[in-house]
């Protein structure tokens, strides 16, 4: 009885915190799937066009351009990240290590996408970049790291790699803190080798950590847009466009906002689809989480 006599308290202390979260997250997200349905141009009113935006999406190139690019950069940003951020946090995670290892580590991720793509463009430039200065130097020729058809989404990668891997790697550490050291040891003393007690051992045991740092990644790369835009801004006539970048184009250049809202629609749906898939296939039967 006392508990529901409190349960208006709970509610009115939440409040505040929900009408923040429905202004600022659930009515922009109804409104742009409600806009994906219209013909809207700038802020003129729009009219209902049903699916025919999405139709105009799926007949461009550049959209399955886009597609192209943001795959490769979810897909890359998922093999790379996850082993190396593991491999980093079990590093991180020896009895000698101090916090400058730590603090070096996360120092990228304070970084915002914007200062760590300008930082990368003068790295990967194709004119004054280090890279290329360094392969001319050598007598090589400079290669297209950013701006062309084939190495921007994989450049992207790279810098996403650095910026991001101290995070994930930071998730695996409280991981292996929260372990019970028993665990590893009774492991070690029955003759499982290094290889055995990190395949059968202490995944098992930080597999909520392994589901919530791959959830971070694919979204992060199918809602990938400050690095790509710092780097390339789409161009060469958007042959590196993600879907991010390709949405801003549609809103703030062409002003197509029923377009645009279709295309960031498209990507809400990739990043929730995604995210559950991957939670399903990780979530074994009988599993309470």
């Amino acid at each position: 009885m006392h508990l529901h006599c409190k349960a208006w308290k709970k509610i009115l202390l939440c409040l505040p915190a929900l009408i923040i979260f429905c202004i600022y997250m659930i009515y922009p997200i109804c409104d742009t799937i409600f806009t994906s349905f219209q013909r809207q141009i700038m802020l003129r009113p729009g009219w209902f066009v049903g699916f025919d935006n999405y139709i105009k999406l799926f007949e461009e190139k550049y959209f399955w351009i886009a597609l192209k690019n943001s795959g490769i950069i979810t897909i890359g940003s998922f093999l790379t990240q996850l082993p190396l951020a593991y491999l980093l946090g079990s590093f991180l995670n020896k009895p000698r290590k101090n916090s400058a290892y730590k603090t070096i580590s996360f120092i990228p991720n304070i970084l915002s996408g914007v200062m760590a793509g300008l930082i990368w463009t003068f790295i990967l430039d194709p004119s004054i970049g280090l890279f290329n200065n360094l392969l001319i130097s050598f007598g090589s020729e400079p290669v297209l790291w950013i701006g062309g058809k084939v190495l921007t989404p994989y450049a992207v990668t790279l810098v996403l790699l650095w910026q991001f891997v101290g995070f994930h790697s930071v998730l695996f550490l409280a991981g292996f803190k929260m372990m019970p050291k028993d665990t590893i040891e009774a492991a070690h003393i029955d003759g499982a080798n290094t290889w055995q007690r990190n395949l059968y051992v202490i995944l098992p045991a930080i597999k909520e950590t392994v589901k919530i740092s791959a959830v971070f990644m694919l979204i992060g790369g199918i809602n990938q847009y400050q690095q790509t835009y710092m780097l390339t801004g789409g161009g060469p006539t958007h042959y590196s466009e993600t879907l991010a970048t390709y949405t801003y184009y549609l809103e703030f250049r062409e002003f197509n906002f029923g377009v645009g809202s279709a295309m960031a629609t498209i990507i809400l749906i990739l990043a929730l689809g995604t995210s559950i898939i991957m939670l399903q296939a990780t979530t074994r039967r009988g599993d309470t989480a």
